[in-house]
Formats: C-alpha cells, sequence, structure tokens
C-alpha cells in the first residue's frame, strides 16, 4: 500500500444556519481521497491552516483509540 506524500486543504465551508465550519483535505495523487473534519466557526483564511493541523490532530487521536465495529 503506498503513502500519500501530503494532503491539501481543498475546501473550507461555513455553515451560517448552523455556526459550524469544516475543512477539506484531498490526499495528495489520490484526488479520491478525502477527508472532512470541523474547524471553529468563522475561522478566518489566514488561520486555516493552523486550525486545519490541530483539527487533524485531534482526530488522530480520536482514531487512535476508536474500536472498528460491524453494524449489529
Amino acid at each position: 500500500m503506498a503513502t500519500a506524500t501530503g494532503i491539501t486543504i481543498t475546501q473550507v465551508i461555513h455553515d451560517l444556519q448552523a455556526r459550524a465550519s469544516y475543512v477539506t483535505f484531498v490526499w495528495d495523487g489520490r484526488p479520491d481521497k478525502r477527508l472532512g473534519l470541523p474547524i471553529p466557526f468563522g475561522t478566518k483564511l489566514e488561520d486555516i491552516e493552523t486550525e486545519a493541523q490541530k483539527a487533524l490532530q485531534a482526530f488522530r487521536s480520536e482514531l487512535a483509540s476508536a474500536s472498528i465495529k460491524l453494524p449489529a
């Protein structure tokens, strides 16, 4: 299994009604492989990379302790 050399932030969405913001990552060389994560609502463009890094770190921690199962 090949590993990606990086991921690129391709989209930031601010849902005004839900007061929620999300960032979308796409794996370099794998446009079919995407990940969307929440970031603080209304994050400014100059702060996107920092908040995206924080979201990825939180996701890594959550995933490390998650159990994977099939539906019952």
